[in-house]
């Protein structure tokens, strides 16, 4: 569903111009919507006429009804693939309504076209996830080093300070699962972003997460 329409270039399109409250950039928008609702009005009123109202209903409740979502929620939609799910609806009765009325003649030409779509879609999204993907690469290589450092049932302080990881207290769960939080008189190691908080960093080659030891504590515990 996501290579049939170049739903990311779309909606990054639809954010860009939404978001500013310029009279100008509203124009915009609403030129886009007109040209898009004027070409899909056009495939439409073909397969309107070959149904009965019954089906017409069917037809225009799938057409119209993701958007209803899709819209609204942009900023969440835009970032999730899974979310093209609300697009099955106008994506079939689009492609449906174009093989209604372009000509037999025409076909391989709209074979082209949607097979471009959908390599464009699948290059750019694959480029799009790559990009995204690498600094969360760093990060697993971090937490992989330290994990084998820590092993499990271990008193760790999380941060120098309550703030330095407040908004990514979640993933810390999930990274260093089967240890414990401790403050820093009962921590055996200091996990922290900076590199430079003492002179001898247990992960020496991490990127953005480095482990010491907690010197105070380590001379009551079982560290190496």
């Amino acid at each position: 569903m996501k290579a049939t329409i170049p739903t990311r270039t779309l909606h990054g399109a639809l954010n860009a111009l939404s978001e500013n409250s310029g009279a100008r950039e509203g124009y915009r928008l609403l030129l886009v919507a007109a040209v898009a609702g004027a070409i899909t009005l056009y495939f439409v009123r073909g397969l309107f006429r070959e149904m009965k109202d019954a089906r017409r209903l069917v037809v225009l409740v799938a057409l119209l009804s993701g958007f209803v979502w899709i819209l609204g929620m942009r900023q969440f939609t835009a970032f999730h693939d899974f979310q093209s799910l609300f697009y099955v609806g106008f994506v079939l009765v689009f492609y449906l309504a174009i093989l209604l009325r372009v000509p037999r003649r025409a076909m391989a030409w709209v074979a082209v076209a949607a097979l471009g779509i959908y390599a464009y879609t699948c290059v750019d999204l694959n480029r799009q996830k790559t990009e995204e993907g690498r600094p969360f690469e760093a990060r697993t290589r971090d937490f992989t080093a330290i994990r084998k450092l820590v092993g499990n049932n271990r008193p760790i302080l999380v941060g120098i300070d309550p703030a330095e990881f407040a908004a990514e207290f979640v993933p810390l769960r999930f990274y260093m699962a089967g240890n414990y939080y401790a403050d820093l008189a009962h921590a055996e190691f200091i996990l922290t972003k900076q590199r430079d908080y003492a002179s001898s960093p247990l992960t020496p080659e991490n990127q953005d997460f480095f482990l010491f030891r907690n010197v105070p504590a380590a001379s009551s515990s079982r560290i190496p």
